[in-house]
C-alpha cells in the first residue's frame, strides 16, 4: 500500500523523525542516569557533612 504523497522526501522525514525521536529518548536516558548519580553523591556529601558537624558538636560538650 503506497501513501498518496509518498516519495523519496517523505521516506527521508520519517527517517529524521525516528532518528530524533531515538536522540532524544537516549539524552533523556542519559540525563536521568548522571541526575541519579548527582544525587547520589549530593545526599552522601550530605550525610559525611552531617556527620562532622555531630562529631563536631560533640566534641565541644565533651570540653564544656
Amino acid at each position: 500500500m503506497k501513501r498518496a504523497y509518498g516519495g523519496p522526501f517523505h521516506v527521508y522525514l520519517e527517517l529524521i523523525m525516528k532518528t530524533l525521536i531515538y536522540r532524544y529518548k537516549l539524552t533523556t536516558l542519559l540525563l536521568r542516569i548522571r541526575l541519579q548519580i548527582l544525587h547520589h553523591k549530593f545526599t552522601r556529601r550530605l550525610q559525611l557533612s552531617s556527620t562532622i558537624v555531630l562529631l563536631s558538636i560533640d566534641n565541644l560538650s565533651i570540653k564544656h
